[in-house]
């Protein structure tokens, strides 16, 4: 594929560049960014040829999560009972009951997906398996995780393992494959789908969770949206370039969801003003030296919850099936 064509609809019309520095630890190096005039798309145009610079040992996937808390037998025959009635919940039940605080927030993940607990579930770009181990907490049994920049296989609890590879590095095949934030770190989209396609059993599912263009956060923000997140996001989809990009790989959008926080507004006010994500004067760091208060934080969190149920939040989930058996 041709540079300066888009990396979700191959697209060659004209299209905006927009510059972006490095702000989650203040390098503050820039980056190009293509926006697909077709399906708006924002495409890195030069990623670094050296990424670890990017990602050191204390980017927040790679960062080693506490050690898995015990239950008890009563108390895993419950939760698994509770997360099999969740699982047959309709979508729109199951966000609520999410947005309320009743259900775990991976229930909006999956919600529509078919699977129960014992569905054999692999998280690409899964980092230490936080999200995986508290999937196992409400009763599921297989799941793995996978990334190549974990330092070693591992198993960090019963029924979960987290292996040091790649996605084509794959021996089996899932009944889900979840993309948690890592599908914009991925160089190659559609090989990436095809080849999570190709691992999927027969009703499998794929789900993936990433910042969106198509939403307000950019609009407002520009080049300081935090979400943008130059230059560890290749590519920010649309759900223009997600269907593109879909229909080139043999898939199809089942289901789509918003579930943006208060981050696209208060990190990307603080890259408005330089302050870089890690900074001590950051939410993130120390919220007693923040430029906000927690009544400002509450607000963002409002409007981000509202912005989600306009359809207009910053991060979005697709679940993709096959276009035919």
């Amino acid at each position: 594929m041709a540079p300066d064509s888009c990396v979700a609809c191959l697209s060659r019309d004209s299209a905006k560049l927009h510059d972006a520095r490095e702000m989650m630890f203040g390098l503050r190096d820039s980056f190009r960014y293509r926006e697909c005039a077709a399906c708006g798309a924002l495409q890195l145009l030069e990623p670094p040829a050296d990424a670890s610079r990017y990602y050191p040992p204390q980017y927040y996937s790679l960062v080693t999560d506490e050690a898995p808390e015990q239950q008890s037998r009563v108390g895993a025959v419950l939760r698994r009972a509770r997360g099999e009635v969740a699982l047959r919940l309709p979508a729109d039940v199951t966000a609520r009951l999410v947005d309320r605080r009743r259900l775990r927030y991976f229930y909006r993940w999956l919600a529509g997906t078919g699977v129960r607990t014992s569905s054999s579930v692999c998280d690409v770009g899964s980092g230490q398996g936080g999200a995986l181990l508290d999937m196992r907490r409400e009763g599921f049994t297989d799941l793995t995780g996978i990334d190549p920049y974990v330092d070693r296989d591992q198993e960090p609890a019963p029924g979960v393992r987290i292996l040091r590879r790649e996605i084509d590095k794959l021996e089996r095949r899932y009944d889900l494959i979840m993309f948690n934030h890592s599908f914009e770190h991925m160089p190659d989209p559609a090989g990436v789908l095809r080849t999570a396609r190709r691992h999927l059993t027969g009703g499998g599912a794929i789900m993936i969770r990433i910042p969106v263009a198509d939403s307000l956060a950019w609009r407002e923000y520009g080049t300081d949206w935090a979400a943008l997140d130059a230059p560890r996001h290749l590519h920010v989809h649309t759900h223009e370039s997600m269907r593109a990009l879909a229909e080139r790989t043999e898939l199809r959008i089942a289901r789509t969801f918003r579930d943006s926080y208060a981050l696209q507004f208060w990190g990307s006010e603080q890259y408005r003003r330089d302050i870089p994500l890690n900074d001590p004067r950051s939410w993130a760091v120390d919220p007693q030296r923040a430029v906000f208060t927690q009544a400002e934080i509450d607000e963002f969190e409002r409007r981000s919850a509202e912005l989600n149920r306009r359809g207009d939040g910053d991060s979005a989930g697709f679940v993709l099936r096959r276009a035919r058996p």
